[in-house]
């Protein structure tokens, strides 16, 4: 073979030697980045799954809090409304 073409064979052998390490790092860069990003993923929803634990008991709290309320307000109604006429018997009581 010419001179030439071994020194150009060597110095494609070079450059396909370093582009394969490059190409590695890239892998292993991208492998690395997979990982954390799904170690993100897991400590924001973990976080929001171990919050709503802790957080809990003070929900269910709050709302028995406000069925109570609703229910008082509820009967408070009734009691009111059982003491006022209806338009029905305001009519019987015209009609004497």
């Amino acid at each position: 073979m010419d001179e030439d073409v071994k020194v150009l064979l060597k110095r494609n052998l070079e450059l396909t030697e370093a582009n394969h390490k490059l190409l590695i790092g890239m892998r292993r860069s991208a492998r690395w980045a997979s990982f954390f990003r799904l170690l993100y993923w897991f400590v924001i929803l973990g976080g929001i799954a171990l919050s709503y634990y802790f957080i809990q008991p003070y929900i269910n709290a709050v709302i028995g809090a406000y069925d109570n309320i609703q229910g008082s307000i509820s009967q408070n109604e009734e009691s009111a409304n059982s003491g006022i006429p209806g338009i029905g018997d305001l009519l019987q009581v015209l009609k004497r």
